[in-house]
């Protein structure tokens, strides 16, 4: 599986931390301005182990190759330059998308290399964990820094 362009969440993510560091240099916040980087990731790249299911294997190491090469090149970029750039990150790693709607459903949760397995998510449920648990100011920062694998 290809795309036009096999680096895009690579350079999207270096030309925000490019962002980030302009806009210091141009303001006066300075690192007073700490922002937060959420992004969208994938399972099938954890060096920790197979967080995706055995009967998904040709999926994730065949067909999404070259999309999971950029996408950890993104997260490389985001986890190494985070303490000198001055921002906190949360990757998000949700199982494959689907566009089923299933609000009752438990979404499970796993963080960093204690991931949790599963087949998919939807795109509702997998924006709606991002909002009530990244983005609400009213959430503490228990994913701050961290990887969150997410599935049903």
């Amino acid at each position: 599986m290809t795309i036009d362009d096999p680096e895009v969440c690579e350079k999207g993510a270096n030309t925000l931390l490019d962002a980030i560091v302009k806009v210091r240099q141009e303001s006066n916040a300075g690192l007073a301005w700490k922002p937060r980087i959420v992004v969208l990731s994938t399972c099938g790249i954890n060096k920790a182990g197979r967080d995706f299911p055995l009967a998904t294997l040709p999926i994730y190491k065949f067909m999404l190759k070259v999309p999971h090469l950029d996408k950890m090149a993104m997260e490389k970029a985001l986890v190494s330059n985070a303490e000198r750039v001055g921002y906190t990150h949360t990757i998000v790693r949700p199982s494959l998308l689907n566009d089923d709607t299933a609000p009752q459903k438990e979404i499970r949760v796993g963080l960093d290399n204690a991931f949790v397995v599963g087949y998919y998510i939807s795109r509702d449920d997998t924006g709606r964990w991002i909002y009530e648990n990244l983005l609400d100011e009213r959430k503490t920062g228990q994913y701050e820094n961290r990887i969150a694998t997410i599935t049903w």
